[in-house]
């Protein structure tokens, strides 16, 4: 689909400063190639950096909220707007609407993307210093359920409401096969 976009785009912003940069009138306005107020005041706006603005978008850094939200690609790496990973964290992208920040044990182990960047849970990088992911500190009052010995012994060791499989602590630990 981005292709599609992006060849007629393309087309354009290589045609149209062609056909407006030259010195004759081409209508009948008797304006000639970048006089508009025909007076003899060339505009110190160019014709070509006018379609570049609005066929390509401003080339540079794509990791702000009006970047992320024009429809181009404007760091040229290939990705537009929220497919780039320069605009995780804006507004268009994301950032701001997906509710809580998806960095507490609560938000960790509840199966939502709590901060909309397509990540849930023990996925989302935001949660790797959780305890139901594996790290961090412990909010159960027992021991870290993340061992093959604790993840199958039928009891909630950390007291976070879940057992063995259950437990994020015990599903995404690689040593623990139990869970698999």
């Amino acid at each position: 689909m981005a292709v599609r976009m992006i060849v007629p785009r393309l087309v354009l912003a290589l045609l149209l400063p062609v056909a407006c940069l030259d010195a004759g009138s081409d209508d009948d306005d008797s304006t000639t190639g970048n006089d508009p107020d025909t007076g003899g005041n060339p505009s110190t706006n160019t014709m070509s950096s006018t379609t570049m603005s609005m066929t390509t978008g401003t080339m540079g850094d794509e990791n702000t909220d009006a970047a992320c939200a024009d429809g181009f690609d404007n760091n040229g790496n290939g990705y537009t707007d929220c497919e780039d990973f320069d605009c995780e964290g804006t507004a268009p992208c994301g950032a701001g609407t997906g509710g809580d920040p998806e960095n507490t044990d609560a938000a960790c182990m509840d199966g939502m993307d709590n901060d909309a960047d397509s990540f849930v849970d023990c996925e989302d990088f935001d949660c790797d210093d959780t305890a139901p992911c594996g790290g961090g500190q412990d909010t159960g009052n027992g021991d870290p359920e993340n061992t093959p010995a604790l993840c199958e012994d039928g009891i909630d060791n950390n007291e976070n409401g879940y057992t063995d499989c259950q437990d994020f602590g015990c599903s995404m630990a690689e040593e623990v096969t139990a869970c698999d």
